[in-house]
C-alpha cells in the first residue's frame, strides 16, 4: 500500500483564515506506518508504509520521512524507539529538528496505534494551534 494516499475533506474552518500550515502526525511501530498530513487544499492525505514491502532499495525510516514530506509541524508517536528513529531520520533529511512538535500527552493518541481517525482528529487540532 506503499505510495497510496486517502483524502478526507476538511471542515471549512480549517480551511479558511490566515497562513495555512502544513503539518503531518505518523504513527510508527516495528512493522508499519500512519502518516496523516494536510493537503494543500485543505484537505487531508493518509499515506501508510509498510516495513517488509518490496521497494526502491529506500531504507523504511526514509520510504516513511519521503511519505511525511517536508512540513512546517511533524509529530511522530508510536513506542519509543521507532519514533526516536524515525526523529532522528527526518532530522537528517530535513536538517529542521525545530519542525518537530511534541503535543501533549493526550490519552487516544497515546493509545492510537495506527487508528487514522485519532490521528485526524490530531492533525486537526495541530492545525489549530
Amino acid at each position: 500500500m506503499h505510495g497510496q494516499a486517502a483524502r478526507q475533506s476538511t471542515p471549512a474552518s480549517l480551511r479558511s483564515g490566515g497562513p495555512r500550515r502544513s503539518g503531518a502526525i505518523t504513527w510508527v511501530d516495528r512493522r508499519r506506518a500512519l502518516v496523516v498530513k494536510a493537503a494543500p487544499d485543505g484537505s487531508v492525505e493518509i499515506g501508510r508504509v509498510e516495513r517488509d514491502v518490496p521497494g526502491d532499495g529506500r531504507t523504511y525510516l526514509a520510504r516513511i520521512v519521503h511519505e511525511i514530506g517536508d512540513r512546517d509541524r511533524v509529530v511522530v508517536v508510536g513506542p519509543w524507539p521507532e519514533r526516536t528513529a524515525l526523529e532522528r531520520e527526518y532530522v537528517a533529511v530535513y536538517q529542521r529538528p525545530e519542525r518537530l512538535v511534541d503535543l501533549e500527552p493526550v490519552d487516544p493518541l497515546e493509545r492510537a496505534a495506527g487508528d487514522e481517525s485519532i490521528l485526524v482528529a490530531e492533525l486537526r487540532r495541530l492545525a489549530a494551534s
